[in-house]
C-alpha cells in the first residue's frame, strides 16, 4: 500500500515545477515518475496552451487532462479536449475595442494558437515563457472563425500594474460581468471568460478523473494558484511565491530552485 496520502498532485509549471531557467530537473522527473508508480496521478494547472507544456507533460508522463488557459480549457497532453469554455464573440470584439483605447497590448488566445497586431517589447518579453510564438495579424478581423474559438486574452504593458490599472478600470465599468480578469505577472493582466479561473478548471478535473477536492495537493508560486490552494486538500507554495499565494498555502516549501515541488512530494513519499 501506497504511504502517499493523497491520489492527485496538481502543480503550477512556470516557477514552481520548473526551475528559473525554465528546466524541469532529473530528480523532480524521478519523483514525478516514482508519485504515479505508486498509484498517485499528476498533473499541471498553468495559464499556458498545450504547445507551451506539451514537451514537460510528456516527459512527466502525465496521462489524465492538464488544466490550461488558467482554467478554461481542460486538454490530454495528445490534444483531446475534455473542455473548453469560448467566449461570446461580441464580448471578443468589445474587449478587443475598449483595450485598444487604452496604452497596451493585446494578444488573443485560442486552444491552438496567440493572435497580436504586433512584436512589441512585452509580446517578446511574454514570448520567453514558451510557445505558441503569437502570429502577427495587419488587423484583428482576421481572426476569421477565431472569433468564436477564443479562451482568454493577454493584455500587456511592461510599466506594471500602475499602467495596467487603466485597462482593468475600463473592462470593469465596461464588461463587468461578462469577463473576469487578474494579473498572472507585473505588467501582464489576463482576461477569461467569466467565472473561469484555476479553481473552475480544478473542479473539472476533480470531477473527471473521479477524485474529491479533498485528495487533492496543489502546489503553485502565484496569485493565480490561490483559488485553487483554497479548495485542495493541502495546499503548498514554493518559497519564492507571491505574498498571496504563499498566504493561501497550507505550507510553504523550498523554491523552484531548490527542487522545492519535488522535495516536498518526496518526504510524503518517504523517498530514502
Amino acid at each position: 500500500m501506497s504511504p502517499f496520502p493523497f491520489r492527485l498532485v496538481v502543480s503550477d509549471i512556470d516557477g514552481t515545477l520548473q526551475d528559473s531557467n525554465h528546466r524541469i530537473s532529473p530528480f523532480t522527473l524521478e519523483v514525478i515518475h516514482r508519485l504515479r508508480a505508486e498509484g498517485v496521478l499528476f498533473t499541471l494547472s498553468t495559464g499556458k496552451l498545450l504547445p507551451a507544456v506539451q514537451e514537460p507533460a510528456q516527459l512527466l508522463g502525465i496521462d489524465i487532462p492538464l488544466i490550461l488557459s488558467n482554467g478554461s480549457l481542460l486538454q490530454f497532453p495528445q490534444g483531446r479536449l475534455v473542455h473548453a469554455t469560448f467566449f461570446d464573440p461580441a464580448v471578443v470584439r468589445a474587449v478587443i475595442q475598449l483595450v485598444s483605447n487604452c496604452n497596451a497590448d493585446i494578444t488573443v488566445c485560442t486552444p491552438e494558437s496567440i493572435y497580436t497586431l504586433d512584436y512589441t517589447e512585452s509580446v517578446r518579453a511574454m514570448m520567453n515563457f514558451g510557445g505558441p510564438h503569437p502570429r502577427q495579424i495587419s488587423i484583428w478581423e482576421e481572426l476569421g472563425i477565431d472569433w468564436a474559438r477564443t479562451v482568454k486574452f493577454v493584455i500587456m504593458n511592461m510599466g506594471g500594474p500602475s499602467a495596467l490599472a487603466p485597462v482593468a478600470d475600463t473592462l470593469k465599468k465596461n464588461l463587468n460581468g461578462r469577463v473576469s480578469f487578474f494579473p498572472t505577472m507585473p505588467y501582464m493582466l489576463e482576461v477569461l471568460p467569466p467565472g473561469e479561473d484555476k479553481a473552475s478548471g480544478l473542479r473539472r478535473l476533480a470531477d473527471f478523473v473521479d477524485v474529491p477536492l479533498s485528495s487533492i495537493i496543489t502546489i503553485g508560486d502565484g496569485d493565480n494558484d490561490v483559488v485553487m490552494h483554497h479548495l485542495a486538500g493541502l495546499s503548498a507554495s514554493v518559497a519564492n511565491g507571491t505574498r498571496d499565494c504563499k498566504a493561501s498555502a497550507d505550507l510553504i516549501i523550498e523554491s523552484n530552485d531548490k527542487e522545492g515541488p519535488a522535495r516536498f512530494l518526496a518526504g510524503l513519499l518517504k523517498l530514502r
